[in-house]
């Protein structure tokens, strides 16, 4: 009884020593963590749900492979450019195009609600018809939003 009375008294010892905006501080990085773990547990649903669907033609040129849920609310997309090589591919003219196109999209697009209520950045992958790895394409929120 003696040591459950100590370990009480020390925390409240321990807690009225913090300051109330340190208290707060506390709270709001909790809620964060909290917030960061329900959206990438979603994120990883709606990728299984998603992948269930795939590889997809997208056009003539571009296969969406799959997709993935990668931690601090990260999406990603995988695609392959089903008739380059790597070495054919301007990437500076990949993404002058396909950026503004994406950015857009997730701007306005009602399926990409989500992502943009929860602040999720999304990752564009691109791969050659050989697999190998072309460039990728990170957008932030402050991008989109």
């Amino acid at each position: 009884m003696k040591r459950v009375t100590y370990i009480s008294l020390l925390l409240i010892l321990v807690i009225s020593s913090c300051s109330t905006k340190k208290v707060e501080e506390l709270k709001e990085a909790f809620k964060e963590g909290v917030n960061k773990s329900v959206v990438d547990q979603t994120l990883v649903k709606v990728a299984s749900q998603l992948n269930k669907t795939l590889p997809m033609e997208v056009d003539s040129e571009t296969r969406l492979d799959n997709t993935m849920a990668l931690p601090n609310k990260v999406f990603q997309y995988n695609y392959t450019l089903v008739n380059m090589l790597s070495t054919e591919v301007d990437t500076t003219q990949l993404l002058s195009f396909v950026k503004p196109n994406v950015i857009n999209n997730i701007k306005t697009n009602p399926q990409m609600s989500y992502f943009r209520d929860n602040e999720v950045s999304v990752n564009y992958l691109y791969k050659d018809k050989e697999g190998n790895f072309i460039t990728l394409l990170k957008v932030t929120p402050e991008e989109y939003q």
